[in-house]
């Protein structure tokens, strides 16, 4: 019976089916969880605060990334300018050279 409920067709066309009212209605509240597509209230109204209680630690997380997002792009902007400070002034290549040689002397020493 549940089967037809839920739109298939019974064996036999249902030949073997003939229940009385009072059977049909039991079986229907057993099912009853398998038949609804929204599920008893209570179950419904707690996945719902559930959803919510979700949504609003997601929206706390992506505040928090938005405000790092902006720290982050203040110190690139700030690291940029140094650059060009640097670079205009002729001492970015020279910072390059001393760290390049420092990095192969550290690598010299280290495999000694």
């Amino acid at each position: 019976m549940v089967e037809q409920w839920m739109g298939h067709a019974p064996p036999y066309k249902g030949a073997y089916h003939n229940l009385r009212l009072e059977d049909m209605a039991t079986e229907y509240e057993e099912y009853l969880h398998h038949l609804s597509i929204t599920g008893p209230e209570k179950r419904t109204d707690r996945r719902i605060e559930d959803l919510h209680a979700k949504l609003g630690e997601r929206d706390e997380r992506i505040d928090n990334l938005e405000e790092q997002v902006q720290e982050l792009q203040s110190k690139v902007e700030s690291i940029d300018k140094f650059g060009r400070l640097l670079d205009s002034s002729g001492e970015l290549e020279e910072l390059k050279e001393t760290i390049e040689e420092s990095v192969e002397r550290a690598l010299l020493e280290k495999e000694e």
